[in-house]
């Protein structure tokens, strides 16, 4: 999740795009799986976005390396594939794909837009 005064701007979804008019001018918060966070496909796409930030530690796991990282004051970690050459201190600018970003209500906690909000299983949206 990223919680923070910290902004960047990444590209949405269309299925997304009318949840998050409402939120216009208010708070979000951003979600993203690690392994969504700088992986093949995202790289590899030319409608990402990018997440502007600071290799902060890296953690070999085998086929897989973790790469904390930070972006102002909020930190967050990539599950990338072991060929990573991030280090500690570079700068980086992992992509994300669109339909990999999750939004929630800071409130509620609630997702906006249909992916697991309860207020709209009832309408066959899962």
């Amino acid at each position: 999740m990223f919680e923070g005064d910290d902004r960047f701007e990444l590209p949405v979804a269309a299925a997304t795009s009318a949840a998050l008019e409402s939120y216009a001018d208010r708070p979000i918060t951003l979600g993203i799986r690690p392994e969504d966070i700088g992986s093949p496909a995202a790289e590899q796409s030319e409608t990402v976005g990018r997440i502007p930030s600071r290799v902060e530690a890296v953690e070999p796991m085998g086929a897989e390396v973790y790469v904390h990282l930070s972006a102002g004051s909020t930190r967050f970690v990539a599950r990338m594939d072991s060929s990573c050459q991030l280090r500690p201190g570079q700068d980086a600018a992992p992509a994300v794909l669109p339909e990999k970003a999750h939004f929630f209500d800071p409130d509620t906690e609630e997702a906006v837009g249909c992916l697991f909000s309860r207020r709209q299983e009832s309408s066959g949206c899962h």
